[in-house]
């Protein structure tokens, strides 16, 4: 599972969580229920979004990380999470949470090119590999070919044809 951040309202009774999810339903957006319910400082100044995690995250009640694997970004829960987690503002009592998912990215690395910039691994290996492919004399010829085969260019010119002759030979073929 790639990394996932998530928002949530946690709710002591499965009423009130119900309750915030019809109107989650009726068009109230997840930041104003979060500033509405929740009643953890922490969660307003967050605006109830967790730290990221993935699906091996072992501080999160397990049914957190198992329904949000299932949610679209931008998706809620359709019923509310019932969880038991050990804190000191639950002390054991279940919870109710209603959870959203605002983001997920998939974990890659990141490396630094040449400017210093950090940037991911995988377009930067793209990138890389692409510069490569163009600095080959077959892979410039093949390419400038393609080009002027889409573009249909014909050298009426007799002094400049045999500048092209390496990119127009096969195409006529």
């Amino acid at each position: 599972m790639p990394m996932t951040t998530v928002q949530h309202i946690a709710t002591a009774n499965e009423k009130q969580a119900q309750k915030i999810i019809a109107e989650l339903n009726a068009g109230a957006s997840f930041d104003s229920q979060v500033r509405k319910y929740q009643n953890n400082r922490q969660a307003h100044t967050t605006a109830g979004k967790l730290a990221q995690f993935d699906s091996y995250n072992q501080t999160l009640a397990p049914a957190i990380v198992q329904v949000t694997a299932k949610l679209r970004v931008g998706h809620y829960v359709t019923k509310p999470v019932k969880t038991v987690m050990a804190t000191a503002d639950t002390q054991d009592k279940p919870t109710y949470e209603i959870i959203n998912v605002v983001s997920r990215r998939s974990k890659t690395a990141a490396v630094t090119d040449d400017s210093g910039k950090r940037i991911d691994v995988t377009n930067y290996l793209r990138e890389k590999i692409q510069q490569q492919r163009m600095m080959d004399k077959q892979t410039q010829v093949t390419t400038i070919r393609s080009v002027f085969k889409a573009a249909h260019v014909k050298v009426v010119d007799a002094h400049f044809a045999p500048a092209f002759n390496d990119y127009l030979t096969t195409q006529n073929s």
